[in-house]
């Protein structure tokens, strides 16, 4: 695991999903499946193709507005891995990378979001990938 790095603003974790990474690629990346596992997540559109665009809208609880999230795929490797840039509310663009691995009990989703601006902002970003990872293991999860 790559863990938060204050100087560098670039923050790297790790989820193990009880799941076949084909089908935890398809939960990151289709539209309607980001939708029922992303927390406060109410729009998804995704053109999953190298240099395709990505666009994410957030209805936080208690905001007017829209949040909305914005990047371009800069490598798409189905089922194993995604690079692409990240730009939240109108930001600065960062970088984010996911593989996918598989594990002899699921598949190991390994994200790092790096070009961050050191800070609170980092810590901030820590905390909302993981609740994202907890939502994408809990959303596929299978029954006991």
């Amino acid at each position: 695991m790559h863990p938060l790095n204050e100087k560098t603003g670039t923050v790297g974790l790790r989820c193990l999903v009880e799941a076949p990474k084909e089908r935890v690629f398809r939960a990151w990346t289709d539209p309607n499946e980001l939708l029922g596992w992303w927390d406060n997540l109410t729009e998804a559109e995704t053109d999953l193709q190298k240099g395709g665009a990505f666009r994410l809208g957030w209805k936080m609880p208690g905001s007017p507005k829209l949040d909305v999230t914005t990047g371009e795929y800069r490598e798409v490797h189905p089922p194993d891995r995604l690079v692409c840039t990240w730009s939240a509310g109108g930001g600065a663009e960062t970088l984010v990378a996911v593989d996918f691995l598989e594990r002899q009990k699921g598949t190991e989703v390994m994200l790092i979001h790096e070009g961050l601006p050191p800070g609170g902002v980092t810590e901030a970003y820590r905390k909302g990938w993981k609740e994202a990872l907890e939502g994408l293991r809990k959303h596929l999860k299978g029954p006991s």
